[in-house]
């Protein structure tokens, strides 16, 4: 009697297991996850180049709490653990670096550039599967991911140096000024005529210059607040596509 019953327990489980294991965070789910992997990092960094203050750590720690609710269901993929405990421990170290010392140590911008491209990249490659079964496509909110990166090497270029990027690759690699052009192209072609619309664009035209002229004098509270707020736009109206 209790083989049977163990056996069909067995049954059972082998029933709803597969089911669990198999569920993965949706297209939408990855594309938020990277935009909070992104904001994070904004955060981090001018937790140190603006001001050290509660506001920006508990912003920084929200965007790590977002990041990692998004990925919940995805957690076991291939590599997607490793990069993404690899990634929130970073930011949370250097979240708590001496307030004293004068600035990051000098592997900062290194490692953290090594650490996004990691996490990024595993993300995508679930994006890929997701797109196959869902057969969405989401090309704005993946606009809104683009310019928070372009945020991220803007104030890392402001507050703590360059990010690194590799001779060969995707947007990572790209020049702020041609991920620009890019973005400037997907406003015109994607975002509606709202009157939400219009303020995005039109703050655009604001912050653009900023991104692809290196002469212009730095603004990164600005454009990282713009650039959040033209993000934002992009992933309701992507949603609201759906």
């Amino acid at each position: 009697m209790f083989l049977r019953l163990s056996l069909f327990a067995s049954l059972v489980l082998s029933l709803v297991i597969p089911s669990y294991s198999s569920a993965s965070s949706t297209l939408e789910e990855l594309k938020l996850a990277r935009v909070s992997m992104f904001r994070a990092a904004i955060s981090v960094i001018s937790h140190r180049g603006e001001r050290i203050d509660q506001e920006l750590r508990n912003e920084a720690n929200s965007q790590i709490n977002s990041l990692k609710e998004s990925l919940t269901r995805s957690i076991n993929s291939d590599g997607l653990a490793q990069s993404l405990d690899s990634y929130a421990t970073f930011l949370e170290d250097n979240l708590s670096y001496d307030p004293l010392e004068e600035d990051y140590p000098w592997e900062f911008n290194l490692n953290l550039s090594t650490l996004l491209r990691n996490l990024d990249n595993n993300i995508i490659k679930l994006e890929k599967t997701a797109l196959r079964n869902e057969g969405a496509n989401h090309q704005l909110m993946e606009n809104a991911v683009r310019l928070e990166y372009m945020a991220v090497r803007y104030l890392a270029r402001s507050y703590t140096g360059e990010l690194h990027t590799e001779a060969e690759g995707g947007y990572f690699e790209q020049d702020l000024g041609v991920l620009a052009k890019e973005l400037t192209l997907a406003l015109e072609n994607h975002l509606d005529d709202s009157p939400q619309a219009i303020k995005a664009k039109r703050a655009w035209k604001f912050i653009e210059p900023r991104y692809s002229k290196y002469d212009l004098e730095l603004a990164p509270f600005i454009v990282h607040r713009k650039s959040w707020q033209i993000s934002n736009l992009m992933v309701e109206q992507s949603k609201a596509a759906e």
